[in-house]
């Protein structure tokens, strides 16, 4: 697979996220090309050590959703729910 063919695949599953968030996220890749090129390295050998396409998109929105989850919880323990017990047995 060559560096304009991943970087596409690659674009087209990361679609879900907004234009910056993704391009940022493709540089990054892209970098990642241009630095194995420098050591010798062929595209081929450069998409196999960063792995699939649909893979990396994957892991990427996954981890993406966990962090805003971390970050905007939309699910706040109630009071009574954190405070101890009321003499119930």
């Amino acid at each position: 697979m060559t560096k304009s063919q991943y970087l596409t695949e690659l674009e087209k599953r990361l679609g879900a996220l907004g234009r910056e968030e993704r391009a940022e996220l493709l540089a990054d890749y892209e970098a990642h090309f241009e630095y194995g090129r420098a050591a010798g390295k062929t595209d081929e050998e450069i998409a196999r050590r960063l792995g699939p396409p649909q893979l990396v998109a994957r892991e990427i929105l996954y981890q993406l959703s966990v962090d805003r989850a971390r970050s905007e919880p939309t699910l706040r323990p109630s009071p009574a729910r954190c405070s101890p017990a009321s003499g119930s047995a």
